[in-house]
């Protein structure tokens, strides 16, 4: 990692933990960071600051990382690498991004690759821009049902897809740079 004049601060979380996800899903994309935890004076009083831990990385990073985090805060399920890390978040992803995901990360012949597909292809004939706006279209269209997409909630499909259920923490505990 560069020295701290040669970084970019990509966001500050009240915890350590929240600040761990978000570095495991930048290393996910290849992207270089660092997590930068509260001086110490904040260890023994970890309420002073509202938000304790930073995660920087190398200003010529800063495009990926922002891609790579896209709706991170507000979602709860991801895409995985093959080796089952965290990558890119469900709700924000594209049919681009589906069949991206089917081409370089998924067991051609697994049951959530097809699901990905299929996916891939539902969201795109609903005409939506991500999985999360093909949900909430199909709520606005019956309100009073929970939101489905051909009998399943976006957590039905998310398990389906074989994607990892990630908390990285509420908006309200994060600062984004």
């Amino acid at each position: 990692m560069a020295n701290a004049g040669e970084t970019e601060p990509i966001a500050s979380l009240a915890t350590g933990q929240g600040a761990e996800e978000v570095a495991q899903i930048l290393r996910a994309n290849s992207i270089r960071c660092a997590v930068i935890g509260p001086p110490a004076q904040q260890v023994i009083r970890p309420y002073a600051g509202r938000f304790n831990t930073s995660v920087v990385i190398a200003p010529a990073d800063e495009a990926a990382a922002r891609e790579a985090l896209q709706g991170i805060f507000a979602c709860a399920w991801f895409l995985r690498t093959p080796d089952g890390r965290a990558y890119h978040s469900f709700e924000a992803a594209t049919p681009a991004v589906l069949r991206a995901h089917v081409e370089h990360h998924a067991d051609p012949d697994a049951f959530t690759t097809r699901q990905v597909a299929y996916l891939a292809d539902l969201v795109e004939q609903m005409g939506q821009p991500t999985v999360y706006e093909a949900f909430r279209e199909h709520r606005r269209l019956r309100p009073d049902r929970p939101q489905e997409v051909l009998g399943r909630t976006l957590d039905d499909w998310a398990r389906a897809c074989g994607c990892a259920h990630v908390h990285v923490g509420r908006p309200s505990e994060v600062e984004t740079g």
